[in-house]
């Protein structure tokens, strides 16, 4: 079974740059294995709805959209309807604060989109290298921009040309012990994220394991005081913003 979210079903019947590269990976799948939601027909009626009052699309167009999505899912696709109990299920995993996750809360979209967004078009090294969505502000304009407005990269596809925007996590803890800071779980991993760099990633620069990484981010452990001046340096050299009485990212500043 695989799940596809708005992001690659709208491509199938928009035209996106990514278009081709979605309809070629879908053909590869096994008929009978692709599913979506209910929750993709919200979102794609809203995407085509917004191309209609910004012009993009025309009100006959729109239709001509809207039932080829509606033929693609009846043949192509098993369309899953969420329950009360799928909720419920769900706030339970959230309220566990190891598993990492939180509601859906990201932004999807196609290379084509932002630069619709920005009226201006996109360097050619937003389309050939990762290291442009990279988070880091410092000397990068872009990032600057989407951390303001309270978003960070969360993933980049370069074949399909898509990226998609988090929201930041609000707050973080990295305490000042005398002329030491002490780095908590929230901390490591926003700091990680910051990078944009894997547990493996971050445990090669620091040179520890990646089970140590990952035991850091869910405080089953702390980092050693050496550890925690290293992940400083790590953070200084990154412009990270952290302080001695607990860290508030980009999102939650005023």
């Amino acid at each position: 079974m695989v799940y596809l979210d708005t992001s690659f079903v709208a491509p199938l019947v928009i035209a996106e740059d990514s278009s081709d590269a979605v309809e070629a990976f879908v053909l590869k799948i096994k008929p009978g294995d692709l599913t979506t939601s209910m929750w993709t027909q919200v979102e794609l009626s809203s995407l085509v709805s917004r191309k209609v009052r910004m012009g993009e699309l025309s009100d006959s167009k729109a239709e001509v959209v809207r039932r080829q999505f509606d033929r693609i899912l009846g043949e192509s696709f098993e369309v899953l309807a969420p329950t009360a109990a799928d909720f419920a299920a769900a706030a339970k995993y959230l309220e566990i604060p190891e598993t990492g996750l939180r509601s859906g809360d990201a932004l999807h979209l196609s290379f084509a989109e932002v630069e619709r967004i920005i009226q201006s078009q996109l360097p050619p090294s937003a389309r050939r290298s990762r290291a442009f969505w990279s988070n880091r502000k410092r000397g990068a304009v872009q990032a600057s921009a989407w951390i303001s407005a309270g978003f960070r990269v969360g993933s980049v596809d370069l074949e399909l040309k898509t990226v998609a925007f988090e929201r930041l996590r609000s707050r973080y803890s990295v305490r000042k012990v005398g002329n030491n800071y002490r780095w908590g779980s929230e901390a490591v991993q926003a700091l990680r994220e910051h990078l944009g760099v894997s547990q493996a990633d971050l445990a090669t620069l620091l040179g520890v394991r990646q089970q140590t990484v990952s035991e850091w981010e869910t405080g089953m452990y702390a980092p050693t005081r050496a550890r925690s001046n290293h992940l400083t340096l790590v953070a200084e050299r990154a412009d990270f913003p952290f302080g001695s009485s607990g860290g508030e990212d980009d999102a939650s500043r005023s």
